[in-house]
């Protein structure tokens, strides 16, 4: 059942960095490309980590600092995207 969920997660992972990496070609110019392409990249660590613990189990030094990777991923995605919606709403302030 292990091996099953995480070659689950690996296909998933694929897909939604493919996607990610689809949807910034579209908005590579909007506030939301730089959003979208750390998206793309954390996606990447996803299926790098699960590749990982698929092969190595969940122990080894490399997986920690592997997740840990991941965990600062979130950490940059979720600036980015306060970052883009404060300029948002700044850009609508002054238009308004």
């Amino acid at each position: 059942m292990f091996h099953l969920t995480v070659t689950f997660a690996i296909v998933t992972g694929t897909a939604a960095g493919v996607l990610a990496l689809l949807s910034w070609e579209v908005f590579r110019q909007s506030a939301f490309g730089q959003v979208i392409f750390a998206l793309s990249g954390l996606m990447s660590l996803f299926i790098l980590y699960h590749v990982a613990v698929l092969g190595f189990g969940a122990h080894l030094p490399q997986v920690e600092v592997l997740q840990s990777l991941l965990y600062t991923g979130f950490a940059v995605f979720i600036g980015l995207m306060i970052r883009v919606e404060l300029r948002m709403r700044d850009s609508i302030d002054r238009g308004a």
